[in-house]
């Protein structure tokens, strides 16, 4: 985690603040998973391992539209056939308070609003 410094313009005359922010050390990737069945606590250690904050996955081949917690991460899925599509995104326990809404529009686009502080 990094620290920097922001320096805020001021009107002439006004007093200049400086204020210490904290960078947030976020990894985000992309997986083909050809079949989540089975798969998921596999793919877990996998983001843990390799310090992975935010997955998006595809080919889930799971049925639904729902979300379920596995092993410190927050999975939103949609699919609609077993046999094909189907996408999710795994999102770290950290980050799960800055979601804000989940949007499937489909078995292959799902949308997620943020909220950074």
């Amino acid at each position: 985690m990094a620290i920097y410094e922001v320096d805020n313009a001021c009107p002439p005359g006004g007093k200049r603040v400086r204020r210490r922010s904290e960078l947030v050390d976020v990894r985000l990737t992309s997986y083909n998973i050809r079949s989540l069945i089975g798969k998921s606590i596999e793919l877990v250690k996998i983001l843990h391992r390799r310090r992975i904050s935010i997955a998006c996955i595809q080919e889930t081949r799971w049925v639904g539209a729902k979300a379920k917690e596995i092993d410190g991460f927050k999975l939103w899925y949609s699919g609609v056939k077993r046999t094909t599509n189907g996408v999710g995104i795994l999102v770290k326990r950290d980050f799960v308070e800055q979601v804000l809404e989940v949007r499937r529009k489909s078995d292959n686009i799902i949308l997620l609003s943020w909220w950074w502080v």
